[in-house]
């Protein structure tokens, strides 16, 4: 799928209730993303995988 539109990211929820975890290559954390474009418009497509960086303790798209 190719989306053509800048996107960006309106809200990030954590997906589950356990906010303590062992950084040992094991344990994770899945997050859920809401994708709006240039207008605000929410992006409705499902399972769409997005890269993330940590830059001067901001979180920003990989891509």
């Amino acid at each position: 799928m190719l989306i053509l539109t800048p996107l960006k990211i309106k809200t990030v929820t954590l997906d589950g209730q356990e906010v303590n975890k062992v950084a040992n290559g094991d344990s994770y954390f899945t997050f859920k993303e809401q994708l709006v474009d240039e207008f605000d418009n929410p992006i409705k497509v499902a399972d769409l995988d997005i890269s993330w960086l940590l830059d001067d303790d901001k979180a920003e798209d990989g891509h």
